[in-house]
């Protein structure tokens, strides 16, 4: 097990986890959403390659219309 920060909450999960699944599993859905990886914006095509390693930091923002 490792832990994560996502959204500033610490959380443990199971080691070897792409952010896709990790996004997946937390039922994340990708539309309208941006996610950063220890401070850098990371393109939706390469959130499967990316795995996560024990203090990394995810931060998701959904985008949100107004008017």
């Amino acid at each position: 097990m490792i832990k994560i920060k996502v959204n500033g909450k610490e959380k443990e999960i199971a080691d070897n986890v792409p952010i896709f699944n990790f996004l997946s599993e937390n039922k994340i859905v990708l539309d309208g959403v941006f996610v950063g990886y220890n401070g850098a914006v990371i393109a939706k095509n390469k959130l499967g390659g990316i795995i996560l390693k024990n203090g990394d930091i995810l931060e998701i923002i959904r985008i949100a219309a107004g008017g």
